[in-house]
């Protein structure tokens, strides 16, 4: 949760990605990602399960904040820019959290 609080704003601060109009609900974003992954895979649910569960409530909480607070951003343009990185987050996350359990943690379930 922290890590998706100081990351954007670590980013900004080098690169001045994202734009100062969307790092709020960005923020917001990755640290309702960070918390529900950790919820939901505490509660023993699949990587999938917990990985979609966490983006879908990431995505809900960004548009909460904008219709919310009234900002002018468009949450449907940022959900459709979105695609490349929820794919390759569906499938690369698995792997590497799979990888790292098999040979870092020496764990045998996933």
């Amino acid at each position: 949760m922290v890590v998706g609080i100081v990351s954007p704003l670590l980013s900004y601060g080098i690169t001045h990605l994202p734009p100062m109009a969307i790092l709020p609900e960005t923020m917001l974003e990755l640290a309702v990602y960070g918390f529900s992954a950790g919820i939901l895979r505490e509660k023993k649910l699949n990587i999938f399960t917990a990985l979609f569960g966490a983006m879908f409530l990431g995505r809900l909480a960004r548009l909460l904040m904008v219709l919310g607070l009234g900002l002018k951003t468009n949450p449907i343009k940022s959900f459709q820019m979105s695609w490349p990185g929820i794919l390759l987050q569906l499938a690369l996350i698995p792997i590497i959290i799979y990888l790292l359990q098999k040979f870092v943690f020496n764990k045998r379930e996933v």
